[in-house]
C-alpha cells in the first residue's frame, strides 16, 4: 500500500527528492506529536494527496512507501508471517491550509517511517537496570547502531541503585519522561538485597499499566543451531507466539492485608477481568493468527475458575464468530502446558491472561533453548504509547559481573523493537545474524557453546554491519 500517493501533476514532471523530503517533514509538522486531533501517537497517513502545497513545498509528490513487515522477528513463514501493520479505518479528509490530507488510520507506526524519510531519528529511552541488564542491554544497543538506522538514545539509570540511593527505582516524572520516547528498551530490574514485589511494582508493572502496554507477545521460537530440550524435536516443531494479557488479570494490584502479624492475619488478591480489555487482546491474537498458520489456542481455567475465566470464554467465542477463517480452541491451562511439552508443533498463536502467559512462556523459553533466548515486546497496539521492549531472563545476579550472559533474547527483544518502529529492513538483518550466529557460533554457555556476552554480540554487530552497509 502507499503511504503517501501521487496526485496528478501540472506540467513539468517529477519534484526532486530533495523537495520530497521537504514535504514529508511538513506533514509531519502539521502531525506534529505527542498528539494530533485524528492521529494517536502510533497512528499514521495512509496516503496524502498534495496538491498545491504551500509555497514552502514548491509542489513536491512523495514516492510511494511499501507496507512493512516484521515476520521475522516474531516468528512464522511465507504469507502467513506475522505483521505489526495492520490495516484500520478511513478516516476523514483535512484540508490543511492548501495541503489536501485524506487520512487512514493504522495501529502500526509507520508515521515513524515519515519520519525517518524526513531525517528524523527514532528516540529510544534504554534502561539498562540490573544484574546482567546492562551487559546484555549494552550489545542489544551495540547491533541497533550497526543496523544503520538513525537512533537518539537517552540511558536511565533506573533500578535497584537508584532505589538505595533515593527511595524509588525511578523518578515522580517517569511516565511523562517515558511518553516522549519512540520506544523503551530494558535489561532487567531485580536485586537480592531488596523484595521482589519492591523491584516489580516500584518499575516494570507501572509502566505496563500507566502506558496501558495490554498486549505482551512473546515469541517461542527454537532457533537451528540451539539445543531444544525435547527428544525428536526440532525448530520446526517449536515456533509458537503467546499474547499475554498485560494490564490487569492476575496482576491487577488490587487487594491488600489486614491483621498484619496477628495469628488471623488475612491477605486479599483479587483478579481483575474487564469485557473491554479481553475484548482487544483477543481480537489481536486472532489477528496475528490471521498472519501465521490460523490456528488460536485460549488459555483457560472456566472449569474452576467461576467468574473471570468464565467471562474470559465468552468473549473468546464471540471474537472467534469474526475470524471464520481461524481455527479457535480453548484449552485448559493445566492441560496445555503438557501439550506444550507432548505436541508443541500443533500449537500457533496462544492467548492467555497475566499469570497464565507469563508461567507458559517461561515454559516456552526452555522448550527454545532456555531464559537467554526468550524475548518480548510490550505495546499498546490501538497507539499512544512506545513499546517496551526487554528479554524476559531476569537480572540473574548469579551470573552477573561475569560476561557469561547470553544476549540473544536482548537482540531479539531489539528486533522486535526496530519492527514495530517501522524498520523492517533493518529488523529483518538483525533477526538473520541471530539466526546465523545461532547456527554457525559463537555461542554461549547455556545453549552449547562457551562464547562470552561480548564475543556473541560482536559476531551479531559484524553481520549486520555488513549487511547494512550492501
Amino acid at each position: 500500500m502507499d503511504a503517501l500517493r501521487r496526485r496528478p501533476q501540472p506540467p513539468g514532471g517529477d519534484r526532486p527528492a530533495a523537495t520530497v523530503a521537504a514535504a514529508v517533514g511538513a506533514l509531519l509538522d502539521l502531525l506534529q506529536r505527542p498528539r494530533h486531533p485524528f492521529l494517536g501517537r502510533d497512528q499514521l497517513l495512509d496516503h496524502a494527496y498534495i496538491g498545491e502545497a504551500a509555497d514552502r513545498l514548491g509542489g513536491a509528490v512523495a514516492d510511494p512507501l511499501s507496507e512493512l513487515d516484521s515476520g521475522a522477528a516474531l516468528g512464522g513463514t511465507g504469507e502467513r508471517r506475522h505483521s505489526l501493520a495492520n490495516v484500520g479505518l478511513h478516516g476523514p479528509k483535512l484540508l490543511l491550509g492548501r495541503i489536501e490530507v485524506e487520512v487512514v488510520l493504522f495501529t502500526h507506526r509507520m508515521h515513524d517511517t515519515l519520519r525517518a524519510l524526513a531525517g528524523h531519528a527514532h528516540t529510544i529511552a534504554l534502561l539498562p537496570g540490573d544484574g546482567v541488564g546492562p551487559e546484555v542491554i549494552g550489545q542489544a544497543r551495540r547491533v541497533v547502531d550497526a543496523s544503520g538506522v538513525e537512533v537518539r538514545w537517552e540511558q536511565l539509570d533506573w533500578g535497584s541503585e537508584r532505589y538505595r540511593r533515593e527511595g524509588a527505582l525511578m523518578p515522580g516524572d517517569a511516565l511523562e519522561r517515558l511518553r516522549r520516547h519512540d520506544a523503551i528498551l530494558l535489561g532487567a530490574v531485580g536485586d537480592p538485597s531488596l523484595p521482589d514485589d519492591l523491584t516489580l511494582w516500584g518499575l516494570l508493572l507501572p509502566i505496563r499499566q500507566q502506558l496501558d502496554l495490554w498486549a505482551n507477545l512473546r515469541p517461542v521460537r527454537l532457533l537451528q543451531g540451539v539445543p531444544g530440550p525435547l527428544a525428536g524435536r526440532g525448530p520446526a516443531d517449536v515456533d509458537m507466539l503467546f499474547v499475554r494479557e498485560n494490564t490487569e488479570g492476575e496482576y491487577s494490584g488490587i487487594g491488600g492485608r489486614a491483621h498484619v502479624g496477628l495469628p488471623g492475619e488475612t491477605a486479599i488478591e483479587t483478579s481483575v477481568f474487564t469485557r473491554s480489555a479481553l475484548e482487544r487482546l483477543l481480537r489481536h491474537a486472532f489477528e496475528l493468527a490471521q498472519r501465521r498458520r490460523g490456528v488460536l489456542t485460549s488459555a483457560t481455567k472456566s472449569n474452576a475458575s467461576r467468574f473471570g475465566f468464565v467471562l474470559w470464554d465468552e468473549v473468546a467465542e464471540e471474537v472467534a464468530s469474526e475470524f471464520p477463517g481461524v481455527g479457535y480452541e480453548r484449552v485448559l491451562v493445566d492441560a496445555l502446558a503438557s501439550r506444550m511439552v507432548g505436541d508443541p508443533g500443533s500449537l500457533d498463536v496462544v492467548v492467555a491472561s497475566n499469570l497464565f502467559g507469563d508461567i507458559l512462556t517461561d515454559l516456552g523459553a526452555a522448550l527454545q533453548g532456555g531464559m537467554g533466548m526468550a524475548a518480548s515486546a510490550n505495546l499498546k497496539p490501538d497507539g499512544g504509547a512506545p513499546g517496551l521492549f526487554e528479554p524476559v531472563h531476569g537480572s540473574a545476579p548469579d551470573i552477573a559481573g561475569r560476561g557469561v550472559a547470553n544476549p540473544c533474547g536482548a537482540i531479539w527483544s531489539a528486533a522486535l523493537m526496530l519492527a514495530d518502529l517501522g524498520e523492517a529492513a533493518a529488523a529483518e538483518r538483525v533477526m538473520g545474524a541471530l539466526e546465523r550466529v545461532c547456527l554457525d557460533g559463537p555461542r554461549s554457555r547455556d545453549i552449547g557453546g562457551s562464547a562470552s556476552t561480548a564475543e556473541v554480540g560482536d559476531a551479531v554487530v559484524r553481520i549486520v554491519a555488513a549487511g547494512a552497509a550492501d
